[in-house]
């Protein structure tokens, strides 16, 4: 099922960023959450916001990603919304 939700996330595209970012930033102790964001986030490897999720993704695979995870996402987000605006 999760992985369905990733590929769901992934056909969205961009506009699937933010919330999924927002979700990193309040429940990054979810391992789970964090396993999909990791799918999600691989994937969009093919769209420009490559570079503004690279940080994330390296938070992703560290060894404590429930501590600096929020705040790859939160740099990201904002990245994000400058982009938008």
């Amino acid at each position: 099922m999760r992985w369905l939700a990733a590929e769901g996330l992934i056909a969205i595209g961009e506009e699937a960023m933010k919330p999924l970012l927002r979700a990193l930033i309040e429940h990054a102790d979810s391992l789970l959450l964090r396993e999909g964001a990791h799918h999600v986030f691989y994937d969009m490897h093919r769209i420009d916001l490559h570079e503004i999720l690279k940080p994330v993704m390296s938070e992703l695979e560290g060894s404590e990603p429930s501590v600096e995870v929020p705040l790859a996402a939160e740099k990201a987000l904002t990245e994000l919304q400058q982009i938008s605006s």
